[in-house]
């Protein structure tokens, strides 16, 4: 049995159509990382897959740290694994939203951020 090394099982695993396997390259990502294999490409690459943006208040990018302990990043966090960085992501979005919402002159209110961010929740995590 050959031994690949990690450049060879993400090129194995791109040429097979690892987004038809996976469903998305979040997926993929996450599941590499679970196996402590690291991935030093794609660092300015946003993973966030949530698309939502009530006001206009977008989503907070997760990115690759280049860490190898604690691989995704939220507005200079790191996290050991995406599904906190995907957590800590949609916190930070829903309170911009609601900062926004309390300001006045809105369409919305805090309710409605909070039910984006119920949203968020299941879609990222």
């Amino acid at each position: 049995m050959k031994t690949f090394t990690l450049t060879a099982l993400v090129s194995v695993l791109s040429v097979a159509g690892a987004r038809d396997v996976y469903g998305d390259e979040v997926r993929v990502l996450d599941h590499l990382s679970r196996r402590n294999l690291v991935l030093d490409t794609r660092a300015s690459t946003n993973l966030a897959t949530f698309t939502g943006a009530l006001g206009g208040v977008a989503v907070t990018a997760i990115t690759c740290s280049g860490d190898s302990t604690r691989q995704f990043e939220v507005n200079g966090d790191t996290f050991v694994g995406f599904t906190a960085a995907a957590q800590r992501s949609c916190d930070v979005q829903n309170n911009a939203c609601a900062n926004l919402a309390n300001s006045g002159g809105q369409s919305f209110s805090v309710s409605d951020c909070n039910t984006q961010q119920r949203k968020e929740h299941t879609h990222s995590v």
